[in-house]
């Protein structure tokens, strides 16, 4: 495994889209600004701004801005501007060899799972599933987001446990327990894209953490029945489940004249696999974003209600 040095005062970051561009320039601009504020130099990507479509521009230009930036030895991390679509189709074009000679902080969530997790996998390259450039950084960027990203992000220590937020969501205990084991995950149906290629992820004696957000109840139950199929679920040592927004029936035009609940499929999904469960975790595509470094230990106590990082993610 190996761990990217830490952000300091003054750290340069360079901005990618690897999958969808920016839907405004404004949120850009937003965004690089916020992360000023922070104290960090910021330098954009050659192709951020370009648009093929729901693309930011054609695979191999997506992929040179991101090679260019591993590559470049002054620029200390890389922060994805928005998820989307298309980051996988980057997978071919990518210099693994080039990445683990000069590793450095990765971030994003949603379709940059695809990323991260290739990374893991070719590399043992940990990254960070967590806010990115144009959504939350620009939007409403809450207080205690950006405390736990610095944390995890500048500090070589572990950061706070993850647990919820009582205002606005409750977690749901499917299977009391705890569990320890690498941590491993992302959005839900981007993870199960991978399977059956050369990226997809190895979860043996990880704690899984999974989040999605749009889909209705009936396509999480594929995802996660597809992970059963593929006996992927069979050596977990635990499932972390983050925050799912918009995972309910929906009544003006879903699929079906009834449906089971987002929770009902996760406790059937995931209920009878011996492991311990926990779902409403503030990370993913809702309100709270935690940021989750790949590949480090940690601890998943259902019982208590918490998610905890043991080591530190950058040295």
């Amino acid at each position: 495994m190996i761990k990217p040095p830490r952000l300091k005062s003054d750290s340069l970051i360079g901005l990618v889209a690897p999958a969808s561009p920016p839907s405004h320039a404004s949120f850009l601009h937003r965004g690089h600004r916020t992360l000023q504020e922070l104290g960090f130099r910021v330098r954009l990507g050659r192709h951020l701004m370009d648009c093929q479509g729901y693309l930011a521009g054609h695979d191999e230009a997506r992929a040179k801005d991101l090679n260019e930036m591993f590559a470049d030895e002054a620029v200390e991390a890389i922060f994805c501007v928005r998820g989307g679509y298309g980051a996988a189709r980057l997978l071919p074009w990518l210099n693994f060899e080039a990445l683990e000679k000069n590793p450095k902080i990765f971030m994003g969530y949603s379709d940059i799972t695809v990323l991260e997790l290739a990374f893991l996998k070719m590399i043992g390259l940990v990254t960070f599933y967590g806010p990115m450039v144009t959504t939350e950084m620009a939007q409403d960027f809450l207080k205690d987001d950006r405390e736990r990203m610095l944390e995890v992000l500048t500090q070589a220590r572990p950061p706070r446990p993850i647990g919820v937020n009582p205002e606005e969501s409750e977690l749901a205990v499917i299977r009391h327990g705890k569990a320890t084991g690498s941590l491993v995950g992302g959005c839900l149906s981007v993870l199960v894209s991978l399977l059956g290629t050369p990226y997809e992820p190895d979860l043996e004696g990880t704690i899984l953490f999974v989040e999605d957000v749009d889909e209705e109840p009936y396509r999480m139950d594929r995802y996660l029945t597809q992970l059963r199929l593929s006996a992927k679920l069979n050596d977990v040592a635990g499932i972390a489940i983050g925050q799912c927004p918009n995972c309910e029936p929906r009544k003006d035009r879903s699929a079906f004249t009834s449906s089971l609940s987002c929770q009902e499929v996760l406790r059937d999904r995931l209920g009878d696999l011996g492991v311990p469960v926990l779902s409403g975790l503030g990370f993913g595509h809702g309100r709270y974003k935690a940021t989750l470094p790949q590949g480090v230990q940690a601890t998943l106590d259902a019982n208590q209600g918490v998610l905890e990082i043991l080591e530190a993610a950058v040295c």
